[in-house]
């Protein structure tokens, strides 16, 4: 079992939501760790080639942001059995990684009775003025949209499998 390294800075949360789902961490932990999956709950991913998430696997994606397709990088940076994986990306060709460092987005899974609360954070570093203010007024709003369409997608998942296996 690998257990999350503390991570190398501070990371700076730009963005949070929360669902509770009716299902165990597990169950929601094995969702979001079966990278073949990915393209179930990330709308803008199109396909990977990673297969099962532990800490520092990298992957590669095809993804679509905004009807402009291109391809993403990255690397689980923590990785908590039932509790927190986040991912980093490391290269991108969208331009993403020429204005914010430490670009990524992580779970973490708080048990509750009979359901878990899902948390999605998004975090970066803007690395010059220009990025500070596209952050704000563009990313920001951006990536609020995305975890939450992600949130709904993995409840949806979720769901789905804890009503099959009480069937």
């Amino acid at each position: 079992m690998q257990v999350m390294e503390p991570p190398p800075q501070i990371r700076s949360v730009q963005g949070c939501d929360e669902i509770v789902i009716k299902a165990s961490p597990e169950t929601i932990w094995r969702i979001l760790t079966d990278t073949a999956r990915l393209p179930e709950w990330a709308p803008m991913v199109r396909h990977t080639n990673g297969t099962q998430e532990t800490l520092d696997a990298v992957r590669q994606c095809d993804v679509e942001f905004d009807g402009r397709p291109g391809k993403v990088t990255e690397r689980c940076c923590e990785f908590r059995p039932h509790e927190r994986i986040a991912w980093v990306m490391e290269q991108d060709s969208f331009g993403f990684s020429r204005m914010l460092s430490d670009f990524g987005f992580g779970f973490t899974l708080i048990p509750l009775d009979g359901s878990t609360r899902l948390i999605n954070d998004s975090f970066w570093q803007p690395r010059h003025l220009l990025a500070s203010l596209m952050s704000r007024f563009m990313m920001r709003p951006k990536t609020r949209h995305i975890r939450q369409q992600v949130l709904r997608n993995l409840k949806q998942l979720a769901e789905q499998h804890t009503a099959v296996t009480a069937a």
